[in-house]
């Protein structure tokens, strides 16, 4: 037999061999597919607990305030304005499990505890329901604040006069008279998300690399915020990675262009991340801060600043769900955050409800004095004035686009006035700074 034929004899046979071990091994998928089927497990009966018998131990124990971070008055007008949004089918819930659906207040004191926690287990435990359903619950739920609750900036002439006062009581020497918002940039930390996220008709593809933040040295997504006199947000944006620096995330979004329709005279406050123009004010920084006068701009510009970082801190603090990195898709992340800035803004009205001058307290523990006054005037801690007119900018300068025009205008006015840092607040930083 020639090597020819010899050569054609064993393709045939790996050929041969090649088509039974593919026909074995889609016989072996097959059967794995078919017994590796799980059947639906079987519903567990559970015995719904009496939540008003929990509400009564906490308030026997003098721990419901501290269990749900707020107060029993406070969770109850709460639950009348979510209350509409959360809906429940009764028939359904008796065809599943046997048993009465669970509560309003049971789904809404259970993601309170979530957003405060951090951690389901307790709950579950608590109120005896299983884990899919929780999370099932807690989506319902921040569906239904976000619908109950807005977030807004001042529209209208008289609310933005109105939002421009406010600030210029709370600014020494009522030297900013414009201010409408406080601008801030926060990482919301989150898993490493995946490198593929399936949505409900599309994949889209990510680059992790993109959301991990060098400077947090984890990863996360880009929030930027804002707020009013009272530290709640009128402003919250969840679009960018924690890769993308504040001023690039700021950079065409609804912020801006709401800015840069802002009337003359009217301006917003951010830190050194954002670029200055006529509408939003950052400090001077560098070799600038050596200068007295754009120290003292600094100083005044800070009392303002301070409230979004006031703001944001204190959510953070009560919201304990972000101090560690979220365990949940990345497509729940931005409604989960907005759900707590819009929670945080109503513990504040309740807050101002109970006691007018929560946060202006602290606010003038940070203050206070409130800059040295020129020669001849009276020193005072506060300086409240009737509201006049609003630092106006020239139409014919403000069409030049200088970007620095309504910041050196105030600064002339620092200037004429010789202002400047207190020295206790020069002594504080100096002994921080030593301290370090």
């Amino acid at each position: 037999m020639s090597k020819t034929s010899e050569s054609a004899i064993f393709r045939r046979k790996r050929k041969r061999r090649r088509k039974q071990n593919f026909i074995l091994i889609l016989m072996l998928y097959n059967y794995i597919l078919i017994n590796s089927k799980q059947q639906r497990s079987v519903c567990l009966y559970r015995e719904r607990r009496n939540f008003q018998n929990h509400v009564d131990l906490l308030l026997q124990e003098g721990y419901f305030k501290r269990y749900y971070r707020c107060t029993l008055s406070h969770f109850k007008i709460l639950h009348e304005k979510v209350g509409p949004y959360l809906d429940f089918s009764e028939k359904m819930s008796w065809l599943r499990t046997k048993t009465k659906p669970i509560k309003v207040e049971v789904k809404l004191a259970s993601a309170l505890r979530y957003f405060f926690v951090g951690s389901y287990h307790d709950i579950r435990t608590v109120h005896n329901f299983s884990q899919p359903y929780f999370f099932h619950i807690l989506w319902k739920v921040v569906d239904a604040i976000n619908s109950a609750f807005k977030i807004s900036l001042p529209e209208g002439n008289s609310e933005i006069k109105n939002t421009a006062r406010k600030f210029m009581d709370r600014s020494s020497h009522n030297i900013h008279k414009g201010v409408v918002y406080c601008v801030d940039g926060w990482l919301a930390p989150i898993k490493c998300p995946p490198i593929k996220l399936r949505a409900k008709d599309k994949v889209i593809r990510l680059c992790p690399r993109d959301y991990f933040s060098g400077h947090y040295q984890c990863h996360g997504v880009n929030v930027q915020a804002a707020c009013d006199y009272q530290c709640k947000f009128t402003y919250v944006q969840v679009e960018d990675p924690g890769g993308v620096g504040d001023a690039v995330a700021y950079e065409g979004s609804p912020l801006q262009k709401y800015t840069k329709k802002l009337p003359n005279g009217i301006y917003g406050i951010g830190d050194n991340a954002y670029t200055c123009s006529p509408h939003l004010l950052v400090p001077f920084s560098g070799k600038q801060k050596s200068d007295q006068d754009k120290d003292a701009y600094n100083f005044y510009l800070s009392q303002l600043r301070i409230l979004i970082e006031m703001a944001l801190g204190y959510m953070n603090s009560k919201f304990r769900i972000f101090k560690k990195p979220l365990e949940i898709s990345l497509l729940n992340v931005a409604k989960l955050i907005e759900c707590c800035f819009k929670l945080h803004n109503f513990f504040i009205d309740m807050k101002i409800k109970d006691d007018g001058a929560f946060f202006l307290k602290n606010i003038e523990k940070e203050i206070e004095p409130m800059g040295l006054l020129a020669e001849g005037e009276e020193h005072h801690a506060y300086m409240r004035t009737v509201f006049n007119e609003l630092t106006v900018v020239p139409d014919e300068m403000s069409d030049l686009g200088l970007q620095h025009l309504q910041r050196d205008m105030i600064l002339e006015t620092i200037k004429k006035n010789n202002y400047r840092r207190p020295q206790r607040n020069i002594n504080d930083n100096r002994d921080r700074a030593s301290n370090n």
